[in-house]
Order: structure tokens, then C-alpha cells, then sequence
């Protein structure tokens, strides 16, 4: 099947599309979960407080002109 996945390449989001068997999709998912997780916890870590949820739009934009 196709998989899409995303790496981290020079400061910018990579979008791939490749043709993968069921056990390389299986580890690409999990591998996907993980990142999430990692990121979910990442963000945890700035946001400790319940005042700083309103820098969520501001954190948002800086990545947004990074990634063009």
C-alpha cells in the first residue's frame, strides 16, 4: 500500500509518499503514535500553567512562518 510520512529535514516538514508492506505500515504507525506522544509531552512542558494556553495562537503562527 502508500504510506504518507513526515520527517524532519533542514528546519522544515518533509511529506513522503512511499509504497510499504503491512509490516513497515505497522512500524510507521507506531513509530507516528510515538511522535505524537512526544509532542504532546514537549508542549506540556511550555504550556505548565493554565495562563499560558493563550500563547497557543502566537506559538502557532512562529511555526507557521518557519515552516515557509
Amino acid at each position: 500500500g502508500f504510506l504518507y510520512y513526515v520527517y524532519h529535514k533542514d528546519a522544515k516538514l518533509v511529506l513522503v509518499r512511499g509504497v510499504v508492506n503491512e509490516s513497515e505500515k505497522m512500524m510507521m504507525q507506531d513509530l507516528g503514535v510515538e511522535a505524537k506522544e512526544a509532542a504532546v509531552r514537549e508542549v506540556a512542558k511550555l504550556l505548565q500553567l493554565p495562563e499560558h494556553l493563550s500563547s497557543i495562537g502566537s506559538i502557532k503562527a512562529d511555526y507557521v512562518l518557519r515552516q515557509q
